[in-house]
């Protein structure tokens, strides 16, 4: 459903458009666009396509976005490109312009130039959002994904591609040359190409690590890559709606131009403002340069890289004065055998000083044997794993305690909003009776006044009394429909709060569950390390 304020347009539905928008005109002036006497309605699209592969693109250098042709050459008046000179710039109608866009196709050059495209991106959108009145714009591009740590696939989150007016260099609008028809009933399809001055924001969840899962990869990948660039083009999914809003991305194309580099808008802070996203909770910005040093930073250390191996460590004072002190006591087996040899052979044996490590090797062998169990369980990478996956899953455990929380504060929230509906019809109808029984009192005053003893006891009497019984029937309904409303919203508001007991109850129940196998596994492993270490010592 589109509306327009003004003072002879109607509500017009368009039903075979996939996009809806509003369009709100200064009620003060003209209906009339700052470029044509006529303006078409903005549309919201809602995306409806199937997955996304990338692959690489090699049409010629006549079918990119960026034309940077003149306004009088060939290439500008061709019929294509609708980037147009301000030929408006003291014009003084405002208009605002607010859409969704479903997308078709995005192209862009990677570092080395090699062109690169996505075709048929699942739940990606394009919102536009624009004030010529305050001179405010903002532009930002968003898809779903699932969180990898949830424990649900219903659980999903929007990230967003935030491009502030301040780092648009140019927007420039075109035929998008890989779909086009020769069939006269069939739409063009339209693109943007933008050209920043400046990387655009990538804006996520407050979480530690965004991870997505499997089936929405491509396109958190999409985004994360184009918020390492600044020059992309968006090509929208073709329909009639699309043809109506020509007039809007001309005016859109003429105050992001070359021609047109003064007053430029500004920063949208309503649309911008990052504190209003996710249910309240706010959204952050993500440096994707610095991406991969904060994955590096946000695991846990390893003990292996700090903790020496208690094998080549050598032993402790204490041990080395036992050991001191032992050899006194005991004669030196190999002094001995040295005696023998000279005492019964003149070929007399040498023994090197290695024979004497070995021996004193052998004797401080025991005590580091003892000492093995305890530090090679924190080299364990299996036991590092375990902590690392229950680590994982209380962070999902409070996420999805926090989704809980919120849906269950927005439906309280929303019965309290239809309760103050109820009394609020209530109060109305009640000054409906009471109006309606001050009108009978003056009634019958009147008749007091005027009346005949025969046409008081017939006419008059008849009359009010008929009134009276409609007052009194329409009073009873009234109070049984507000009984009944009330009833069921009582009836909501229980089962909604037993819903959401019951979904807390059962996500702390599995993860108790998948916990405890943890642990147990945990428990195995160490055994199996320490009856491993028994054996070998």
């Amino acid at each position: 459903m589109v509306k327009r304020k003004s003072d002879d347009s109607a509500p017009l539905l368009w039903k075979n458009a996939k996009l809806q928008c509003q369009v709100i005109h200064d009620s003060n002036v003209t209906d009339t666009h700052p470029l044509h006497s006529t303006y078409s309605p903005p549309l919201s699209l809602a995306c409806e396509t199937s997955s996304a592969v990338p692959e690489d693109i090699n049409y010629d250098s006549d079918g990119r976005i960026n034309s940077s042709a003149a306004p009088n050459s060939p290439e500008a008046d061709d019929g294509e490109t609708t980037t147009a000179a301000n030929e408006s710039e003291n014009n003084k109608d405002t208009a605002t312009i607010k859409g969704s866009y479903s997308i078709f196709m995005i192209a862009w050059e990677d570092a080395n130039g090699e062109k690169k495209q996505m075709k048929e991106i699942k739940g990606t959108e394009l919102t536009l959002n624009m004030d010529t009145s305050a001179n405010t714009a903002m532009f930002k591009l968003s898809t779903y994904i699932t969180l990898k740590t949830s424990r649900r696939n219903s659980n999903k989150q929007r990230v967003y591609l935030l491009i502030p007016p301040e780092r648009i260099n140019t927007i420039t609008t075109k035929i998008s040359p890989h779909r086009r028809s020769t069939a006269a009933d069939v739409p063009d399809d339209y693109a943007l190409h933008f050209s920043l001055t400046q990387k655009p924001d990538f804006i996520g969840p407050r979480i530690h690590h965004i991870e997505s899962k499997r089936g929405t990869q491509e396109q958190l990948a999409l985004i994360q890559r184009l918020a390492t660039i600044t020059e992309f083009t968006i090509h929208l999914t073709s329909s009639d709606a699309i043809a109506r809003r020509r007039k809007d991305f001309e005016l859109i194309t003429t105050i992001f131009s070359l021609e047109n580099p003064k007053n430029r808008p500004y920063k949208d802070k309503k649309h911008g403002d990052l504190a209003t996203l996710y249910a309240g909770k706010g959204g952050k910005v993500i440096n994707m340069d610095e991406g991969l040093a904060h994955a590096e930073a946000s695991l846990p250390p390893y003990p292996g890289r700090f903790l020496r191996s208690p094998i080549r460590s050598p032993p402790s004072r204490s041990k080395k004065r036992r050991l001191a002190s032992n050899e006194l006591q005991r004669p030196n087996l190999n002094n001995a055998i040295l005696k023998l040899h000279a005492s019964t052979s003149d070929n007399h044996t040498r023994f090197d000083n290695s024979d004497d490590q070995y021996v004193d090797e052998k004797r401080r062998r025991p005590s580091d044997e003892r000492r093995r169990p305890h530090s090679d369980v924190n080299d364990d990478p299996h036991r590092l794993s375990l902590l690392h996956s229950i680590q994982t899953s209380l962070g999902g455990l409070h996420t999805r305690l926090d989704d809980i929380e919120n849906q269950s504060r927005t439906r309280h929230e929303d019965l309290h909003t239809r309760l103050d509906d109820i009394e609020n019809q209530y109060k109305t109808r009640f000054n409906t009776i009471e109006k309606s029984l001050g009108q009978i009192m003056d009634t019958l005053e009147n008749l007091d006044a005027i009346h005949t003893p025969c046409r008081y006891n017939s006419v008059e009497k008849d009359s009010i009394g008929s009134i009276i019984q409609r007052v009194d029937e329409s009073h009873d309904d009234f109070l049984t429909e507000f009984n009944w409303k009330f009833s069921d919203a009582i009836e909501d508001l229980k089962k909604q709060r037993i819903k959401g007991v019951t979904a807390i109850s059962e996500e702390y129940t599995e993860t108790a569950a998948k916990l405890d196998d943890k642990v147990i596994s945990l428990r195995k492993a160490l055994q199996n390390a320490s009856d491993a270490l028994s054996e070998f010592s």
